[in-house]
């Protein structure tokens, strides 16, 4: 899973750069479906730890209930962005 996030952070770090290189509607539009995704896999990697014998233990579900509000509500401010373009 480790590979997976680094290389969905290194695009999400590109479409960054290109995002304030070449401002616009549509770069804007592209950034916020790769934050999208990239919040998505984190959202699969998070349960994934929790979930997992090895990752969390169970004395640590306040960690655990962090990463994914956290993660929800970058989740849920990337599909307002998404949504606040159409109008």
């Amino acid at each position: 899973m480790g590979p997976i996030i680094l290389v969905s952070c290194c695009l999400g770090l590109l479409t960054f750069i290109l995002y304030f290189i070449f401002p616009s509607e549509t770069m804007h539009l592209i950034f916020c479906w790769v934050g999208l995704i990239i919040t998505c896999i984190y959202v699969i990697y998070d349960v994934y730890l929790i979930t997992e014998k090895h990752g969390l233990s169970y004395d640590d579900y306040i960690i655990g209930a962090l990463l994914i509000y956290s993660d929800l509500i970058s989740l849920f401010i990337y599909i307002l962005s998404i949504i606040g373009e159409r109008n």
